[in-house]
């Protein structure tokens, strides 16, 4: 076997040699399996729903902006298709995540059109 093997094995043997000194002593190893031991269970985290905005046209790529003040908008709307969500912090999830991803799509767009006007020189004078 070579060293690092070896290393690897002797570790986990004394992790296990550890935990079972642990059990033993009537201690876990694990805070959470402490608290699971001790019938304090944490609760469980609620994860909000999950929004998906849909354009007033399918083929729509507006920009979602805030309506009314910056800091406490009313609501969100398209530049482009005029369709308004209501300001709740699951639209305002669902507005962040769908404009990050379209900024990162102009960006590839932007980045294509500069490798194919690199290819095609003759297109350029166009």
């Amino acid at each position: 076997m070579n060293a690092i093997a070896l290393a690897l094995v002797a570790g986990y043997v004394a992790g296990l040699l550890l935990n079972l000194a642990d059990r033993w002593s009537g201690k876990a190893a694990v805070p959470g399996k402490r608290m699971f031991a001790a019938g304090k269970i944490p609760p469980r985290r609620r994860r909000a729903p999950v929004v998906e905005l849909e354009h007033a046209v399918p083929e729509c790529t507006g920009y979602w902006w805030p309506d009314g003040d910056l800091d406490a908008p009313t609501s969100y709307v398209c530049e482009r298709c005029d369709r308004r969500y209501p300001a709740t912090p699951g639209i305002a999830a669902a507005v962040r995540s769908e404009n990050q991803a379209g900024a990162k799509l102009w960006e590839l767009a932007d980045a294509g059109r500069i490798k194919l006007a690199a290819e095609r020189p003759w297109e350029r004078a166009l």
